[in-house]
């Protein structure tokens, strides 16, 4: 579902908490997203991109 809305619209928002569940599901997930013209951003990117400031703009470090 939430692929097929990221195709649709250019992108989806969800979240995940650091917990075994999500940890398992990501493990299953990444390897096969570029495969379906996908990519995982933080959000920061996604609403960057909405108001239009520049990706190079953007810090992508985590904290």
């Amino acid at each position: 579902m939430l692929e097929k809305l990221a195709i649709k619209q250019g992108y989806a928002v969800a979240i995940g908490h650091p917990r075994a569940t999500t940890i398992s599901a990501l493990s299953q997930w990444l390897p096969v997203i570029a495969e379906k013209g996908l990519n995982l951003v933080p959000i920061s990117v996604i609403m960057a991109k909405r108001i239009g400031i520049p990706r190079n703009l953007i810090k992508l470090s985590a904290k």
